[in-house]
């Protein structure tokens, strides 16, 4: 983990779960930096550096990437694709954060180069899941 924090680029079209996650991340005792884009292209721009994003030093490359599957314009799967077909990128960490429990979009993620897998309903819950997020961000990075 960086001393600086952990800066992590959430790819989420919902507000109420970006929402969520950045009250997990606040509760928590990482010290974390995060940003929200609300469509795969976005978050390509991002990661490109490309747009509304070129400052690479408003915009650093992140220490994960938290990335929902079902998105607008790019989804998630041709997101991680992307990413792993950049040399700069190949060892990006990122982690599916969706509501699809299906067995093919697991699988297919990790065939693909996920890191992890996480299901929205686990942390829509007020358990002790939520710390499942906070235990892959620390493996992660």
């Amino acid at each position: 983990m960086m001393e600086e924090g952990i800066n992590i680029l959430q790819v989420e079209d919902s507000r109420a779960d970006a929402v969520l996650v950045k009250k997990i991340l606040d509760r928590s005792k990482l010290k974390t930096t995060i940003s929200v884009v609300s469509d795969g292209e976005k978050a390509l721009d991002y990661l490109f550096h490309r747009g509304d994003y070129e400052d690479m030093n408003k915009y650093p490359r992140p220490d994960l990437v938290l990335l929902d599957l079902r998105l607008p314009k790019l989804d998630g799967t041709g997101v991680l694709k992307r990413i792993r077909e950049q040399e700069h990128l190949k060892d990006l960490p990122v982690v599916i954060f969706t509501s699809s429990e299906r067995d093919e979009d697991i699988i297919r993620t990790y065939e693909d180069g996920a890191g992890g897998y996480l299901l929205k309903s686990a942390f829509a819950k007020k358990s002790t899941k939520m710390e499942g997020l906070l235990d892959i961000i620390l493996s992660l990075t």
